[in-house]
């Protein structure tokens, strides 16, 4: 029995060591037991009771390895530093071992840094490090990023003409509806006209090609229960070639072909039988709101034009006399670009009088393209804020920072021990920029526009605001995103004055 090598060769699989049966192509491996039944005549039941006592889910991972796998280091996961927390955790439960999920750096818009990940795939082909597989995030759940997947796909076929394989998984999780952007279908005629002053917002062109891109991965997971509105907790993994879940199926590992299985999938997952109430409400919310242009796409397009509306109306809160700055972690159009002070002064004025002071059917065609530019890849935005000491200049201690933004959170949000009568006008979120994980060039780069010390590195708060209602800017009284700011603007002031020594208003 041959296998294809990546010289163009083939050779009998018999004779090839173990580093080279590591990095075989993913869809030759996942052949070969079809292959037993299909060219040489052996039974599934046969293939599978010989098999049984090699494989991983058989002997664990310390056997396995022991046997199999002591001529190469301890195989790994690499991903973007902004993956979910359920990554670590799941190689911690699955014996892999939570450090062998290794951090991807991030760029300053939070996506992947493409140069970073070269860099440990050459280290781990110098060392013989087998590579798992490269995880790539659609929308990280903190800062809306998505990273470079086509980039990704490109690099691995440069890779596998090295020797090195490795499967990429796109995490979708959060970010999987956007794809219905990308969906057109034939406009159906009415006779009734639709009122509606909520532009539908197209993903940028970046982000349009990383989706596009999706098709070159090997599996995607999403979750309708985040961006598909759906109040279940319900989820889904797809894979590319479907041979891939018999790896993990228990009933006939690996070559258990019998179609009916199919329709009983706890054989495919951990947790065996499942509720129907989520996958009945997926189907029920895919009927009725298309996941086309028409449907889903329709209402996370909104979403998206109200997010980066609202990104506008916070980078332009802070007047001149403001005891505070505000800094959003994805940078404007001008600050990116390295231009003037004056000229990210314009841009930030021309937002402020073209966007964040219009109502959407007075928004110029000049504005909707400047608009398509600004905030997050989707509809999570992140920023913090600084106060001025009371001679006007800016805190410099980056410990007082992080102390600002937790107290701003603190006033508008809730928790178990909150009392009853607190009124919270908005609710944000909080997290973190640690340098070990995001980058000390990030967080550099974050401390030095916040206007902080970064002699000293330390792990940076932000706040984030998640905007996913696509009527936002069209309520019976107009757009409502001031009354939104209006409120953060007057806490943040209060805040600023607490710190500063001053009494409230």
């Amino acid at each position: 029995m041959t296998v294809p090598l990546r010289d163009g060769g083939r050779r009998q699989l018999i004779d090839l060591d173990t580093w080279t049966l590591l990095n075989l192509r993913i869809d030759d491996v996942l052949d070969l037991t079809q292959r037993m039944e299909r060219v040489y005549g052996i039974s599934p039941e046969i293939i599978s009771k010989a098999l049984d006592q090699y494989t991983i889910q058989s002997l664990g991972f310390d056997e396995f390895n022991r046997r199999y796998l002591k001529d190469v280091r301890q195989p790994v996961i690499m991903g973007p530093a902004t993956k979910h927390y359920s990554w670590p955790k799941n190689a911690a439960v699955l014996g892999i071992g939570k450090n062998n999920y290794k951090d991807i750096k991030v760029d300053l818009d939070a996506r992947m840094d493409i140069k970073d990940l070269r860099s440990k795939l050459d280290k781990c082909l110098e060392n013989n490090q087998p590579i798992l597989m490269v995880v790539v995030v659609l929308g990280s759940t903190e800062e809306s990023a998505v990273d470079p997947l086509a980039d990704v796909i490109a690099m691995r076929e440069e890779y596998r003409k090295k020797g090195l394989e490795f499967a990429i998984h796109i995490d979708a999780a959060w970010g999987g509806y956007f794809a219905c952007l990308l969906w057109e279908v034939d406009t159906v005629e009415t006779d009734q006209a639709e009122v509606d002053s909520t532009p539908v917002l197209d993903l940028s062109d970046y982000v349009r090609k990383q989706y596009k891109a999706i098709p070159g991965a090997d599996s995607v997971s999403i979750d309708p229960h985040k961006a598909g509105y759906i109040p279940y907790p319900a989820g889904g993994l797809c894979y590319r070639n479907k041979s891939m879940r018999n790896l993990v199926a228990f009933l006939a590992p690996e070559v258990y072909h019998g179609e009916q299985v199919d329709a009983a999938m706890g054989v495919f997952g951990i947790e065996g039988s499942k509720p129907g109430a989520a996958a009945a409400g997926v189907y029920l919310s895919h009927r009725i709101i298309r996941p086309d242009r028409t449907g889903y796409g329709k209402i996370l397009g909104k979403a998206l034009f109200n997010s980066k509306r609202f990104y506008s109306g916070i980078v332009t809160l802070a007047e001149r006399d403001d005891p505070f700055i505000v800094v959003p972690v994805q940078q404007i159009p001008a600050e990116r670009e390295g231009k003037s002070p004056e000229e990210i002064k314009a841009q930030l004025q021309y937002m402020k009088e073209k966007i964040v002071g219009k109502e959407n059917r007075d928004i110029s065609l000049k504005a909707m393209g400047l608009l398509k530019q600004l905030g997050s890849d989707q509809i999570i935005i992140t920023y913090a804020f600084n106060f001025k000491e009371p001679d006007g200049t800016l805190n410099k201690d980056p410990v007082r920072a992080n102390q600002f933004n937790h107290k701003i959170f603190e006033r508008l949000s809730l928790s178990p021990d909150t009392e009853d009568n607190k009124e919270v006008r908005l609710i944000i979120t909080t997290s973190q920029f640690e340098p070990e994980v995001y980058g000390e060039e990030f967080v550099r780069t974050f401390m030095k526009r916040l206007g902080v010390d970064d002699s000293k590195m330390i792990t940076m708060n932000f706040l984030s605001s998640t905007t996913m209602c696509p009527w936002l800017t069209d309520t019976a009284d107009g757009n409502f995103i001031p009354v939104l700011t209006d409120a953060l603007r007057d806490t943040v002031i209060d805040v600023a004055r607490e710190f500063r020594g001053e009494k409230n208003r």
